[in-house]
């Protein structure tokens, strides 16, 4: 299931959990286009649950970062992901990841951490 929230200023949260529904991806799609024509925003990721995203919508969101990569470093104040999962976790920190990302990057144990971390 997919849920879009707004925080404290132009934070929004898009939280991913199960049960997945087939429409989770598409939500997804959109709610990154319209966050991304937002000045100075920032994203709290937080996936839970079954496995991610298909093959296809991984590549689709490859593209995405891609074509945006501009507007992104322009606009996206943070991309702040957010793990319990100690191996997610190791693999979302990669060091590679972080360089890839034009906009300011985070991995956090927890909801509150990510949100302390957007106020600041």
């Amino acid at each position: 299931m997919l849920r879009v929230l707004k925080g404290k200023g132009n934070t929004h949260h898009i939280e991913l959990t199960s049960p997945r529904q087939e429409s989770d991806e598409e939500l997804f799609f959109a709610a990154l286009d319209e966050v991304l024509n937002l000045d100075n925003f920032k994203i709290i990721l937080e996936v839970r649950g079954e496995k991610s995203f298909s093959p296809e919508a991984k590549r689709r969101l490859g593209i995405w970062f891609k074509e945006n990569k501009g507007k992104l470093k322009e606009r996206c104040q943070g991309l702040i992901r957010v793990s319990e999962n100690a191996k997610a976790k190791e693999r979302l920190s990669a060091r590679a990841l972080s360089l890839a990302m034009p906009c300011p990057y985070r991995v956090f144990d927890n909801l509150k951490e990510a949100q302390k971390w957007c106020q600041s």
